[in-house]
């Protein structure tokens, strides 16, 4: 269960930085380190 709620914050977190990438590029390289 907690993978799940995981897995569904990373999805929503990968959403939101794929649309201000422009913005927060930093985001965009924390989510690809890990």
């Amino acid at each position: 269960m907690i993978i799940q709620i995981k897995n569904r914050a990373c999805n929503v977190y990968s959403n939101v930085s794929q649309q201000y990438s422009h913005k927060f590029p930093y985001v965009k390289i924390r989510i690809e380190t890990g």
